[in-house]
């Protein structure tokens, strides 16, 4: 895109880039925060996710996305929430 926009364009373009991955990367840890909410007062088990920070947070997003395409089926630890 760089060399596709004007300056201004490819700024404002950056800019939207950046928003959005900070909103996914907040969503992630949001849902993985849920699901340590469900796992331990709905369910009185123990958390199964811990991070200290958004990349931690999205190592453990690509894990679960990886076991799900690699072995083309819902991954094991989703049968606690189904």
């Amino acid at each position: 895109q760089r060399h596709r926009l004007d300056p201004e364009s490819y700024r404002e373009a950056m800019q939207k880039a950046d928003s959005n991955r900070r909103m996914l990367h907040e969503g992630v840890m949001a849902s993985l925060e849920m699901v340590n909410r469900l796992s331990t007062q709905v369910y009185g088990g123990e958390k199964l996710f811990t991070f200290a920070d958004r990349y931690e947070a999205a190592e453990i997003a690509i894990q679960i996305v990886d076991e799900y395409f690699e072995s083309g089926q819902t991954p094991r630890w989703s049968a606690l929430f189904i």
